[in-house]
């Protein structure tokens, strides 16, 4: 069993560290697993710091999270109740989501297959017309490739996503699975009875696995400064019509529950931040000659003297990043020249920036 944690460190950096690589003997039943994870966070002393937690699709590990979700020593510390604590793995949603879809057109890609294996048989073939030559496709099935080469583009650009060498921002997930759902929403209304079938098989697969992909990530994409609520919203409204803006709703309600329950239990936490940050420690350096070393500080306070805004209102309400400007925007490096500002809501989008959507590294 290898334990990695993805946290963000003192320098606003993401990091990915290997805790333990052990070997855990048989029967390897989803309790003793949980166990045994229980045990490793205890030695770390990290037990009560666990925002989500991500893992393969194999039954088992559906066994260990119900278990540590019931455990009295472990549940407490939950955000949320644990609603949003198990993340599936991407790149294994990904796979089985394509191929139950090239199931469907197998058929259909047949002689696509062999045409590309007969002209790579020989150099010769591609310059000559071969009378052996029998599986050439119709311009029916061409035009079928095409449709299904771009329902599979967005699987192609999220696979790069998530095998790059740089480990992202949960916040860039998002788009690429809302463009996943919506190519195959969209191929659902073909007109070609082949296509319909693929996306069918293709969204019973998303449903199982990814249906509330858009509350875990949807936090993260909000917590981007370059598209916050309004990016959701519009997402939603492309899926969804007249429930988009309910959707929308009830996801900002959760946030705003998630941050209440997050403040309230990260306030020692804070009030040390405030601290350092006020001694020259974690944020903060004191400059013996500089008048305006408490700017930052005096200017945070003018911000957050309107009692009736929290810092998730004054953040929501403030205008988005333009991002084509910003295109290469360091969501890190925000929050980090934020944090005194929005000193609560910067560690708890620190720990929804962190959280890895695959279990590939």
């Amino acid at each position: 069993m290898v334990l990695i944690a993805h946290y963000v460190d003192e320098h606003w950096v993401l990091q990915k560290k290997v805790l333990s690589f052990c070997h855990v003997p048989p029967p390897r039943g989803g309790v003793i697993l949980a166990e045994r994870l229980l045990g490793l966070l205890k030695e770390w002393g990290i037990k009560k710091r666990v925002f989500t937690i991500t893992l393969d699709k194999v039954s088992y590990n559906d066994t260990l999270v119900s278990h540590l979700k019931r455990h009295p020593s472990f549940r407490p510390y939950l955000p949320y109740g644990g609603e949003f604590f198990h993340v599936r793995c991407g790149v294994h949603i990904l796979n089985l989501i394509v191929q139950d879809g090239l199931k469907a057109i197998n058929e259909v890609m047949y002689n696509l297959r062999e045409s590309v294996k007969y002209v790579r048989g020989s150099d010769h073939r591609k310059l000559r017309i071969d009378i052996y030559f029998l599986n050439c496709p119709s311009e029916e099935e061409w035009e079928r490739v095409e449709k299904i080469a771009r329902v599979l583009e967005p699987f192609y650009d999220i696979t790069k996503l998530f095998s790059g060498t740089n480990y992202p921002t949960a916040n860039l997930y998002f788009h690429c699975v809302w463009k996943i759902q919506l190519r195959i929403m969209e191929q659902l209304e073909d007109d070609d009875a082949i296509i319909r079938a693929m996306a069918k098989e293709m969204k019973e697969k998303f449903d199982k696995y990814w249906e509330y992909y858009s509350s875990v990530l949807s936090f993260a994409v909000i917590l981007d400064p370059r598209y916050k609520l309004q990016c959701v919203e519009f997402c939603y409204s492309k899926l969804y019509k007249q429930e988009a803006i309910s959707m929308a709703a009830n996801l900002r309600d959760t946030l705003y529950g998630i941050f209440e329950e997050y403040k309230n239990s990260t306030s020692d936490i804070c009030n040390m931040v405030e601290v350092a940050s006020s001694s020259g420690g974690v944020h903060g350096h004191y400059v013996r000659n500089d008048n305006f070393s408490g700017f930052e500080t005096y200017k945070s306070q003018l911000i957050g003297s309107d009692s009736s805004k929290s810092q998730l209102d004054l953040y929501l309400e403030e205008a988005r990043f333009d991002h084509k400007l910003h295109e290469d925007l360091n969501v890190m490096g925000y929050w980090k020249s934020h944090s005194n500002r929005f000193l609560e809501l910067s560690l708890m989008a620190c720990d929804i920036l962190s959280i890895p959507i695959t279990t590939v590294v």
